[in-house]
């Protein structure tokens, strides 16, 4: 018995700690506040002046330059956003420079069937693709390709979307920013394992080998199962915020497998 009761009471103790930890980050998550993230990223093909006769056309049409964005967009929140909280009055728009043509728009991913997307491109006025969904759980979202041509653009995103404040932009040409990265959850799997391990250690040595009275092992076992929890919290918060912002694995794999070369010729 001797050995069995303070083991019983060091898995008590951290028992309590992770339930307690894992309720105050499902509560943290659940307050957190809803958000969209987005991204793109553009390469431009151009004749080249040195040669004459070398040329670009698309769809039969003679053009000196295309440039072909990438872009995905997701919800980075924790609630899920309908189509229907999208204003009416101020639609969600992705803005070219005036001056820019958007020749054509491919959906290349949709996370889930669910999704929904339409896109529409607005020509009069500022050049846009206007896009509308069904709905966006957390982590879901959708790729596209758009071709355009005059002026490289600066992208923006506009619009309004109900309860919806913040609006990230990521460069999705770093592979960090892709949730399919585990190093932020093993991380924090590790530190947490190690805390836990290093709370029974520590529990046995003091209880068998240093102290006899209970009140030192009480005030040492309170001590670090503090330290724990402490460590526990950072370890899972740091698990639990390991996808925010970060686009979804799926999206990333539909932009790194798309090849926009087969969607226009270079001739001589």
């Amino acid at each position: 018995m001797g050995m069995v009761e303070p083991l019983l009471s060091v898995l008590g103790l951290v028992g309590t700690a992770v339930f307690g930890i894992m309720s105050v980050v499902l509560g943290l998550r659940a307050l957190r506040p809803r958000s969209i993230a987005w991204g793109w990223v553009t390469e431009t093909v151009s004749t080249d002046v040195a040669h004459g006769d070398l040329g670009i056309t698309y769809l039969g049409r003679q053009l000196d330059a295309v440039h072909i964005t990438k872009a995905a967009f997701w919800n980075s929140g924790a609630a899920a956003i309908g189509g229907e909280e999208i204003s009416k009055t101020d639609p969600l728009l992705i803005g070219f420079d005036d001056g820019a043509e958007i020749l054509s728009v491919q959906v290349l991913a949709e996370t889930s069937k669910g999704v929904g997307l339409t896109t529409e491109r607005i020509i009069e006025g500022t050049p846009s693709i206007k896009l509308v969904f069904d709905t966006l759980n957390r982590a879901e979202g959708f790729a596209l390709r758009i071709l355009h041509c005059g002026p490289s653009s600066l992208l923006q995103l506009g619009g309004t979307i109900r309860d919806v404040n913040n609006v990230y932009e990521i460069d999705i040409a770093d592979r960090a920013n892709i949730s399919a990265t585990p190093r932020r959850v093993i991380i924090g799997a590790a530190i947490c394992v190690f805390a836990f391990f290093f709370v029974i250690v520590r529990s046995a040595v003091v209880t068998f080998f240093l102290s006899s009275s209970s009140i030192v092992n009480s005030v040492i076992f309170g001590t670090f199962v503090t330290i724990y929890f402490l460590l526990a919290l950072v370890a899972l918060i740091t698990m639990a915020r390991s996808s925010e912002k970060q686009m979804p694995a799926a999206l990333a794999e539909a932009l790194s497998r798309d090849n926009p070369l087969r969607h226009y010729r270079v001739l001589r």
